[in-house]
């Protein structure tokens, strides 16, 4: 997976290649605070694992895609001129072979996408809301009420 990272000193995007699912599997393969060096300012920093970013892999897709296309033409249409006998049969195998590739990769650019989204959805960190009650600390749901004349704001439920 592809992820990007901002520069602390100068201010320009990095991007890091990471075999990695989650955020959780990025912080047991390299630790919850990860070495970066920029590519630009070439300093070294230590960055959380929520610093990181998932994003699109153009390159890759870009290749997939030319695979696919180049699959897609080139072997049906070199079934299609040794076929001897055209039935409905071999054009349908013929169809197949043109429309797999195609469905394969684009099932990948779809499961890809889910994936990045997932990643950047779920941080490793939970923050909630911890108020002082009574001198214990409880965790507190914000609730909001219906907005009326005598009532306009939130009510806290524990």
């Amino acid at each position: 997976m592809t992820l990007e990272t901002i520069c602390s000193t100068c201010k320009e995007i990095t991007t890091h290649h990471y075999s990695v699912k989650s955020r959780n599997e990025l912080a047991k393969k390299y630790g919850e605070k990860i070495r970066v060096r920029c590519c630009n300012c070439n300093k070294e920093e230590q960055l959380s694992v929520d610093d990181f970013k998932a994003v699109i892999n153009i390159r890759l897709r870009i290749y997939l895609g030319l695979i696919a296309l180049g699959f897609s033409f080139i072997l049906p249409t070199f079934l299609f001129y040794r076929l001897t006998a055209h039935t409905f049969l071999s054009d349908s195998i013929l169809i197949g072979l043109f429309a797999a590739p195609l469905i394969l990769t684009f099932y990948y650019y779809q499961q890809n996408q889910k994936a990045i989204q997932r990643f950047n959805r779920r941080k490793l960190r939970k923050y909630s809301v911890s108020t002082k009650v009574n001198g214990t600390n409880q965790i507190k749901k914000i609730i909001p009420l219906e907005r009326n004349k005598t009532n306009a704001g939130t009510e806290i439920h524990s």
